[in-house]
């Protein structure tokens, strides 16, 4: 997401142009999760955007820092809730979470496996999944969706791309490769168990991928005013 899509945006000038770089395949995606430490009254997702609207400015989030996905995330949850929510950046997502975790910051989101063991060991509660279907890895937490915010949607994506000017039949090669490769019945289970899912593959699934995220984020972007230069 940042290397693909936003990082143009938020950047005047990037030292690489990622519109130059030869389009494979989206790989997989691992969903992010909203958590937080302790609010009162808090058990799912609309008891929360209802405490929110209720206290504006009052409680915060933590992230990775300006522009990261986690930072963005909650700024797309803001737009789409109209609520009032403060961010604390840190310098890694790791403290973000250690944050969350220690009560510093009310609210965390980050992939599911960075949050589901901590949710699991009672540090954190998980209010909703930010995904259009539920994970096998946490079948009892239900998502954004079914919560009544099917736009909240946000998770760790990744994909293959190669050198500007790569032939489309090296290109092919490499998609009938990676193809193969996520329906191995080993590599999919060991994925599931990590909470992450294989996304669909070709150039076509990619180029649709990365004009619907431009479009998406860069409301968000503008409507919270980050600029990182």
């Amino acid at each position: 997401m940042g290397t693909q899509v936003v990082n143009k945006m938020l950047y005047r000038k990037l030292n690489y142009d990622p519109t130059a770089l030869t389009p494979v395949s989206l790989v997989s995606n691992s969903p992010y999760v909203l958590a937080v430490h302790s609010i009162d009254g808090v058990e799912d997702l609309q008891g929360f955007i209802r405490y929110a609207k209720a206290h504006p400015g009052r409680l915060n989030f933590g992230s990775a820092g300006n522009g990261s996905s986690p930072h963005l995330g909650i700024e797309l949850f803001k737009l789409s809730t109209q609520t009032d929510i403060v961010h604390i950046p840190f310098k890694s997502g790791a403290e973000a979470v250690n944050a969350a975790v220690g009560g510093q910051v009310n609210i965390v989101i980050d992939a599911l496996p960075v949050i589901e063991p901590q949710a699991k060991a009672g540090r954190l509660k998980m209010l909703a999944l930010a995904a259009a279907e539920r994970s096998p890895v946490t079948p009892d937490l239900k998502t954004s969706a079914e919560q009544g915010l099917p736009q909240f949607q946000l998770g760790s994506w990744n994909a293959l791309v190669a050198p500007p000017g790569t032939p489309a039949a090296q290109v092919e090669v490499l998609n009938k490769a990676l193809a193969r490769a996520l329906k191995r019945p080993e590599l999919v289970s060991r994925l599931a168990a990590m909470g992450i899912e294989p996304l669909p593959t070709g150039v076509a699934a990619y180029q649709q991928h990365i004009a619907s995220e431009t479009a998406k984020w860069a409301k968000v972007i503008q409507a919270a005013g980050t600029k990182l230069d």
